[in-house]
């Protein structure tokens, strides 16, 4: 019954029945599963506990950095929450379970001479691709926001680009 249901069982629920209508990404979720099946799959959902979090956690920090240790609790988190939605679980687990710390970096800032020398050396190679950098340059775009761009998204009295559904669904401009 569903109380015997394994982590590897209930992940495939979860991500049809979540992931795959919830989560822009589905890909990402998919990825960090195959890492919680392969550590905790076997486990019934219902005899989780917390050391084979643990575990997980000690195993995973074998081969990747805590920042990647900590999207995969993440997952876990959701799904867990989810099961418990469905009624195969009382209650998640992981609520209150404490996130490795992640190193933080410095975040440094292309001067004003950088980015222009960075623009013109790709522009030298392909002016297309010299003119998509300056734009990302400019105007703090994220990579994939800027192969959406479309004319349309120009203000020119303005001087204003609009970004309709950003990474957060809303619009930016």
């Amino acid at each position: 019954g569903p109380g015997d249901i394994t982590v590897e069982q209930f992940s495939q629920i979860y991500f049809e029945d979540y992931c795959c209508h919830y989560n822009r990404r589905p890909d990402f979720k998919k990825q960090a599963l195959v890492s919680i099946n392969r550590i905790l799959g076997h486990f019934k959902l219902k005899d989780l506990e917390r050391k084979q979090i643990d575990s997980f956690v000690a195993q995973r920090a074998k081969t990747v950095a805590p920042a990647t240790i900590n999207r995969g609790l993440a997952v876990i988190s959701n799904m867990l929450n989810f099961a418990v939605e469905r009624g195969y679980l009382e209650v998640n687990l992981l609520l209150g379970f404490r996130k490795l710390p992640e190193e933080q970096r410095a975040m440094r800032i292309m001067t004003l001479e950088e980015e222009r020398k960075l623009v013109q050396s790709v522009a030298d190679c392909n002016p297309i691709v010299g003119a998509y950098v300056a734009v990302l340059g400019e105007t703090g775009l994220r990579m994939s926001e800027g192969f959406r761009m479309e004319w349309s998204h120009i203000n020119w009295q303005k001087k204003m680009l609009s970004v309709p559904k950003t990474k957060t669904g809303e619009p930016r401009h």
